[in-house]
Order: structure tokens, then C-alpha cells, then sequence
């Protein structure tokens, strides 16, 4: 579904962290109005030092001020849910907060940078169609956006983040009697990552769930094997060979038109060990 284009676009990042800062910088050069969040007034420091306008909001406050995001038009939720950390409730709370406190506001779009993990944890392939599993608080958070009537949302699922300061050879190296040797390692380099957010921002698509996950895979013990001895480090040692799921994402990159920058994880962690980030 596409809407029609809106004038003078302006979009508030909610979290800009290790993503959402680049993804703040390219909307920025793009033109339009840019306001980004972290939840501390240190962590803007370091925004505002790049040129991005910054204001502090803890979500998880009940008095979190969302004010200073009344004025723009959409919304980028790029924010972790800590959902490993055992904070889904909160991940929930902190997305209803935020969908109520700016209802009747200027704020109509939503772009809610989800996880994979939202996905049951099964050895298939799974896709954009494949229905999420009920029992996690990422799909649950995301039914909840694309039903709220309030607004026009999508939804882009995210594979593991790999790029610059994220080495994938790091991840498992050294580390003993890890599960799963046979499973396909869903990646997206920070680029894509980057590239995707853009191409669903830029062409207004709303109501969707997409994908964002490197189309070349490797089973997790080849890859983090060959990863870590690129960096020289430890080989990871997998104490068995149970599969999992494979994460595709061929209808978002047809949709969008989008071309994958870093399709090969290996190859790009090939071209970080030599020097030459690909």
C-alpha cells in the first residue's frame, strides 16, 4: 500500500543508536527535519556533536515528556526491547505510552524496527507471510502498532546487526558447547539496514510487515568459524547440529527494489580482517 506523498516530511528517531544514528545522518542529507532521541543527556551529547538534533526521553518513565515529538510527521521506533534482558511488558508499555501520548497530534506514520525474533524459532524457512509467533512480545507489539487505526505503520524486521564495531567473528569466539551448529545465520549489515529504513520512509509504504536479513546465508558453525579465525581469535566449539529457521526476505527486496550493499556476511568479514570493510 502506498499513500499519497505528504509535504514537508519530518521524522523524529526514537532511540538513535547504532542504527538509528546513520539512519538520522541520511535523512538529514536528504533535506528534511530531523529530531533524534536517546535516554540520557550524555547520549545526545555525542548526537549533537554529529550535527543531529537531540532531546532526552526515557519511555520507560511514566512521565516521559513526548512534547518535543508532537510537531513531526512520522516516527522511526529504533529503540532495543530488551526483550532478552526480560523486559517485553516493558516493551509493550513503553510502545502503548508513546501510541497514546501522541494520538491527535501531527504525528501519522510509524515505522517500528522490529526482530526476527518475532518469528517462532522453527527449522523452515520463514517469510514475510509467515505468520509470527502470538506468544512473543515482538509480534505482540507489532499487531498492536498496524492495528492501531490512529495511525499509518509498518513494520521491517531486522536479522542480526553486523557492521562497523560489530564483528561477527567476535560473537562466538572461544565460547564452548553452543547449540544449533547446523542452523542458517540470519545477518543485515548496518548499510542495509540503513538502506531498507530509507527505501520505506522515501516510498511512503505503510500497513506491511518487511524483512531485512544479508540473501546469501551459511550455517552458524561454518560461519562463525571461518569469521573468528579471520580475526585470528578462537574457533567456537557447537556441541550439536539441531537446525533452525532460515529468514528470507525476497519479497521486501523485490518490492522495494532494493539491492543488497553487503549481500555475503563472510565476505564482508573477509574484507574487515583485511582491511577493506566491503
Amino acid at each position: 500500500m502506498v499513500v499519497p506523498k505528504m509535504p514537508e516530511i519530518s521524522t523524529a528517531i526514537i532511540g538513535a543508536g547504532w542504527l538509528g544514528k546513520p539512519l538520522a545522518a541520511r535523512l538529514l542529507a536528504q533535506g528534511g527535519s530531523i529530531l533524534t532521541t536517546r535516554r540520557s543527556a550524555v547520549g545526545c551529547d555525542e548526537l549533537k556533536a554529529a550535527g543531529l538534533p537531540c532531546v532526552a526521553l526515557d519511555l520507560a518513565a511514566d512521565d516521559a515528556n513526548l512534547t518535543p515529538l508532537a510537531g513531526f510527521s512520522r516516527l522511526v521506533l529504533a529503540f532495543p526491547p530488551g526483550i532478552r534482558r526480560g523486559k517485553g511488558e516493558q516493551y509493550l508499555d513503553m510502545l502503548a505510552r508513546l501510541r497514546d501520548g501522541l494520538a491527535g497530534t501531527k504525528v501519522r506514520q510509524i515505522l517500528l524496527v522490529s526482530s526476527t525474533g518475532a518469528l517462532a524459532d522453527v527449522e523452515a524457512e520463514v517469510d514475510e507471510q509467515t505468520p509470527a509467533d502470538p506468544h512473543s512480545p515482538l509480534a505482540q507489539a507489532e499487531q498492536a502498532l498496524l492495528q492501531d487505526s490512529r495511525y499509518q505503520s509498518s513494520v521491517i524486521r531486522m536479522a542480526g546487526l553486523f557492521g562497523p564495531g560489530r564483528y561477527p567473528g567476535r560473537f562466538l569466539a572461544g565460547k564452548s558447547e553452543l547449540p544449533r551448529g547446523a542452523a542458517p545465520v540470519n545477518l543485515i549489515h548496518q548499510s542495509d539496514a540503513v538502506g531498507l529504513c530509507l527505501a520505506i520512509l522515501n516510498q511512503q509504504r505503510v500497513g506491511e510487515i518487511f524483512h531485512g536479513v544479508a540473501p546469501v546465508a551459511y550455517r552458524r558453525d561454518h560461519f562463525y568459524t571461518e569469521a573468528a579465525k579471520l580475526l585470528g581469535l578462537a574457533s567456537p566449539h557447537f556441541a550439536d547440529q539441531q537446525g533452525g529457521k532460515r529468514v528470507l526476505g525476497d519479497w521486501t527486496a523485490q518490492s522495494l527494489g532494493y539491492q543488497y550493499q553487503v549481500p555475503d556476511p563472510l565476505a564482508w568479514c573477509q574484507g574487515a580482517a583485511s582491511g577493506v570493510e566491503c
